[in-house]
C-alpha cells in the first residue's frame, strides 16, 4: 500500500510541474525539486531517531503529515481532469512504439539508480577498509556530503541552465559520477575522499532535472503522464537490480573493482552521450536562444531610444 502511495506521488508531483511551469521557470522548479529531495533525505532518519526516542508509534505516525497535505493540494491545485486522448489509450507499448528514444532515457533511469544503490549498498564496507567504522563517519560520506552539495546545487540550478544546454549539463553530471566512483575506488585519504560524495552531489542536482525535462520532451504533452510513471518504475527497477548485479562480483573480488566498474559504466554512458550529442539542440534550447535574442533586441532598441 506505501508503495502504491509512493508512486502516485512521484508521478502526481513529475507530471504536475512539467505541466504547470515553463521554460526559465520550470528549470528553477526542476532544481528546488531536487533541493527539496535532498533535504527530505537528510531531515527524516534525523526525526525518526527523535520520534523512535519518545514511541515506536511517532515514527509512523510522521506519515500523518500526508493529510494536511492532501488537503492543501485539493485547495490549491486547478482541476485538470481531461478526457482520454487517442495517445493516452494507446498504452505503454504504443507509447514506446510512437517514442522509441524513451527506452533509451529509461535505460539511462535504471543504469543510474543502479550506481546510486551501489553507493548506498557498498560504501560502508569501502570506509571500513579504510579505517572509517563510526557509523557517524560512515553517514558524513554516504548521505550528508552528497545530500547537502545536491541541494545547493539544484538551489542554482536555473542559473546554471541558463547558460548551459541540456547536453552540456548531462555532460556535466556523467563526469562527475566518473570522477566520484573513481576516488572511491583509488583514494584511501579520508579528507580527500570527501570529494566524492561532493562530485556525486553535484552530478545528482544537475541529471535528476535534466532527465526529467528531456523525458517529458521525448514524450510530448499526449504521453507526459505515463511516460513520468515509467520513470519511477525504471529508477525503482534499477535500485532493486543493483545488489543482484554488484553483490555477486563484489563478493568475488573487492569493493575496489565494484566502484571501477560503476565507473567504467559511467565512462560509458558519456561517450554514448558525446557520440549521439544526446540532450543537444532540444526545443527548449531554441526557446532560450530565442528568449536572448528578443532581450539583445529589446536592448539595443532602448538604446537606440
Amino acid at each position: 500500500m506505501f508503495g502504491v502511495g509512493a508512486a502516485a506521488v512521484f508521478t502526481g508531483t513529475t507530471v504536475a510541474m512539467l505541466a504547470f511551469y515553463r521554460g526559465a521557470e520550470r528549470d528553477r522548479v526542476m532544481g528546488w525539486r531536487s533541493t527539496a529531495t535532498s533535504v527530505g533525505g537528510l531531515v527524516w532518519p534525523l526525526l525518526g531517531g527523535v520520534l523512535g526516542g519518545l514511541t515506536w508509534h511517532a515514527t509512523f505516525a510522521v506519515y500523518l503529515i500526508g493529510l494536511p497535505l492532501a488537503l492543501l493540494a485539493v485547495w490549491s491545485l486547478p482541476d485538470t481532469t481531461e478526457r482520454p486522448r487517442d495517445a493516452q489509450a494507446a498504452g505503454m507499448i504504443g507509447m514506446l512504439r510512437r517514442r522509441p528514444a524513451l527506452l533509451g532515457w529509461y535505460g539511462l533511469w535504471i543504469v543510474i539508480a543502479v550506481q546510486m544503490y551501489v553507493l548506498a549498498i557498498f560504501l560502508p564496507q569501502r570506509l571500513a577498509q579504510i579505517g572509517i567504522r563510526a557509523p557517524v563517519l560512515v553517514s558524513l560520506y554516504a548521505v550528508v556530503g552528497a545530500a547537502i552539495t545536491t541541494s545547493l546545487v539544484g538551489l542554482v540550478y536555473g542559473r546554471l541552465r541558463a547558460r548551459l544546454s541540456y547536453a552540456a549539463l548531462l555532460r556535466t553530471a556523467l563526469t562527475t559520477a566518473l570522477a566520484g566512483f573513481l576516488i572511491y575506488a583509488t583514494v584511501t585519504q579520508p579528507v580527500v575522499l570527501l570529494l566524492a560524495p561532493a562530485l556525486f552531489g553535484i552530478g545528482n542536482g544537475i541529471l535528476f532535472p535534466v532527465a526529467t525535462v528531456l523525458v517529458d520532451q521525448a514524450a510530448g504533452a499526449d504521453y507526459r503522464s505515463r511516460a513520468a510513471s515509467l520513470s519511477g518504475t525504471a529508477i525503482f527497477a534499477g535500485q532493486f537490480l543493483s545488489p543482484l548485479l554488484f553483490g555477486p562480483l563484489i563478493e568475488a573480488t573487492s569493493t575496489t573493482t565494484g566502484f571501477l566498474v560503476a565507473g567504467a559504466v559511467s565512462a560509458i554512458l558519456l561517450a554514448v552521450v558525446l557520440a549521439r550529442r544526446i540532450g543537444a539542440d532540444t526545443e527548449d534550447d531554441a526557446g532560450h536562444r530565442g528568449e536572448a535574442q528578443q532581450d539583445a533586441e529589446v536592448g539595443v532598441s532602448r538604446d537606440t531610444t
